[in-house]
This record gives C-alpha cells, sequence and structure tokens, in this order.
C-alpha cells in the first residue's frame, strides 16, 4: 500500500505514537488515503515513500525510533522552470492536513502522514510552509553538476544532531537530500525497484560534509514484513573526498570517499562495475568496515563488525566503533580522523593499516 504525494511530503516514522513536529504534508487523493489507511487485521504493511532506514524497537514510544543523525524526510520532487508558486505550496500542505485530520479522527493509522498535534505551538503551519518554499528554491536553484565535483571533507568532526531532510529527484533519477539547516546536499540515494528478491536502496551520506560519518547504507526493504528487511551499513577509509554522483548517458559514476568508483545503470541502478557489487561485496585495495543486520538498525547491539583490507579481516565489537548505543544514538563513528581509526586498528592487532 503506497499513499502517493503530490508536491511536497514528509515521512514519518511507523512506531504506534512517534509524532514529529514538522509533519505537514500532502496526498493526492485525501478520499482514497482515508480507505487505504487502514490497517489490516493479520499483517500491517508500512506504506511509503521514502521510508526511514532502520526502526530501532517495535515497541519504542520515542522519537529515538528515527534513523540515526537524521530526521524524518519530505520529499519534493524535480520542478525546476516550473510555474508552482508559494501560495500553490501552502494551498497543498494544508489540502493534506485536512486529510489526515479526518484520519486521526478516525482514529486510523497511517505510518507515513500522523498528523502532529504540536503543529500550533512549533510556530504554526505558516512558518513550516515558509520554510518548505524556501527549501524548494534551495533545490531549484542546485547545479545539476554539483554532486560531481570531488571535494574534501569540510570538517573532520560531525556536531549535527537529528535534523529533517527535503529530498528532491535530479536529473539522473536519483535523490539528493538537503538537511534542515543546510544549503547544500548532505546525502544522496539511489533505488534499484526491479532488485530481487527485495526492491533495494543505495545511500551515500555526508552529513556537514564531515569526514566522521561518511557512510554507505544499502537497504533491501520487505514492505510487509519490516522484520525481514536486510540492511547493510558500511565504511571506506582513507576518507579523501565526499562522495560524488556523475552521469555519463546510461551510466552513472559514484566516487567513494577512497576515490575509488562504482558504475550503476542510470535507469535500473543496478551495479555494472567497480568496487562495490550488488553482492554487497567490496572488491577494492582499502580498509572496509561492514555490518548487516535484518529488521533492525546495524551498528546498535551487541553484534560485530568486520574490518578487512586485501583478504585481511579482524572483528569488533560494534560499541568500539560506534560508542553510544543507546537508542537515542545518533550513532556518530567513533573516529572523526584517518589516524584516530588508524591507531585503533594497531591496538587491535588487525594486521593492517589505513595507510
Amino acid at each position: 500500500m503506497v499513499l502517493f504525494l503530490s508536491m511536497l511530503g514528509l515521512i514519518a516514522h511507523a512506531a504506534d505514537s512517534v509524532v514529529d513536529p514538522s509533519a505537514i504534508f500532502t496526498v493526492s487523493d485525501p478520499a482514497k488515503a482515508e480507505q487505504e489507511a487502514k490497517p489490516a487485521e493479520e499483517s500491517k504493511p508500512v506504506p511509503h515513500l521514502y521510508i526511514p532506514k532502520y526502526k530501532r524497537s517495535t515497541k519504542s514510544k520515542s522519537t529515538s525510533d528515527l534513523p540515526a543523525a537524521n530526521g524524518p524526510t519530505m520529499v519534493i520532487p524535480d520542478t525546476s522552470g516550473s510555474s508552482i508558486s508559494p501560495e500553490d505550496v501552502v494551498e497543498k500542505i494544508n489540502a493534506g492536513n485536512q486529510a489526515v485530520k479526518k484520519m486521526k479522527e478516525q482514529n486510523d493509522r497511517c505510518a507515513v502522514c500522523e498528523l502532529n498535534d504540536q503543529t500550533q505551538t512549533s510556530g504554526g503551519s505558516e512558518t513550516r510552509a515558509d520554510e518548505l518554499v524556501k527549501m524548494k528554491k534551495q533545490f531549484d536553484a542546485l547545479d545539476p553538476k554539483a554532486l560531481g565535483t570531488l571535494v574534501e571533507p569540510k570538517t573532520d568532526v560531525n556536531n549535527t544532531g537529528t535534523r529533517t531532510a527535503v529530498c528532491g529527484e535530479r536529473p539522473g533519477n536519483y535523490m539528493a537530500c538537503i538537511y534542515h539547516g543546510d544549503v547544500v546536499p548532505g546525502q544522496f540515494r539511489l533505488n534499484n525497484k526491479t532488485h530481487s528478491p527485495l526492491p533495494r536502496e543505495w545511500q551515500f551520506d555526508f552529513a556537514a560534509q564531515a569526514r566522521q560519518d561518511l557512510g554507505i547504507s544499502i537497504s533491501d526493504y520487505n514492505d510487509n514484513h519490516y522484520s525481514q528487511s536486510k540492511f547493510t551499513y558500511m565504511m571506506v577509509f582513507p576518507r579523501r573526498y565526499i562522495p560524488a554522483i556523475r552521469t555519463e548517458g546510461d551510466k552513472q559514476i559514484v566516487t567513494l570517499p577512497t576515490g575509488e568508483t562504482v558504475t550503476y545503470d542510470t535507469k535500473t541502478k543496478k551495479v555494472l562495475g567497480g568496487v562495490l557489487t550488488d553482492a554487497k561485496t567490496y572488491t577494492g585495495s582499502n580498509v572496509m568496515i561492514k555490518v548487516d543486520a535484518t529488521g533492525k538498525e546495524p551498528r546498535l547491539g551487541r553484534g560485530l563488525a568486520t574490518i578487512s583490507k586485501n583478504g585481511k579481516s579482524c572483528k569488533v565489537p560494534l560499541k568500539s566503533l560506534w560508542p553510544d548505543q543507546s537508542d537515542s544514538s545518533l550513532l556518530h563513528f567513533k573516529f572523526p580522523t584517518d589516524q584516530e581509526f588508524d591507531n585503533f586498528l594497531k591496538s587491535q592487532k588487525c594486521g593492517f593499516s589505513v595507510y
């Protein structure tokens, strides 16, 4: 079951009572949304356009269930050059809110569109609408080639907390996301909807353009049974560059923090070559961290992370890499610099170095 968002969308978390202050969105058909929002008796598939990466706990009642270091995601289409006005945006937001009010009055749950009771006390919908209009203009003004330029991280430490992100489709059929408070993207995503057995999303993170949390998330979603969704998180070292993406005809080339590349099919997002494979393996010559999990955030828990280089590997506790293992953790990587991480590798006697 999928709710189609017309102009602007907000992806809220699927937990029963998670409500976010920025939950303002639109739906294309309010009457149909009312009917489809009713949960099934036996199975409760999570409708989504862009679902949060991980669900920390099915029983959690707090905003700690939101994706690490990110809040809900508002999705806007690529409308560069269109005649859509700020008034149109506000009108669509208000129409969407009315649809959700009806759902709430009938005690119907919509996993992606719970109404926020705190909207009025957090500044009102007009202020939020103005913000969305401003962020839409930022997307329209983005240089289509901006994310294809190799740049070094601007800082080592990622000091940001949980923030909402507005995502827009860019030329080349991929999504770029701008975090609240930023003026440039901090993430891009590639969606392979034909991947078997489950649809796959590749997500490249570079929040605050900081070296600390340059990561790659690979998510295979099972809409009907979240517990069967498979998640992988990877990091590659040394972290020299912010992830970049460029489109060359039917090929899309992503440059990793190491400077190595991965080539995707522009249309399907299937991996065609490079140092990452559709089997979620890394074939490059540098250091890689990899963690896998089913139905949960892979960096949380008492499990182990695998660190490898050129056929050698060692395993370390997750907590040694992501120290804050609480439900409210932002999951910042412990080592902002490559030298700090290299010192850690030596202390673990892994038998290899970042350099």
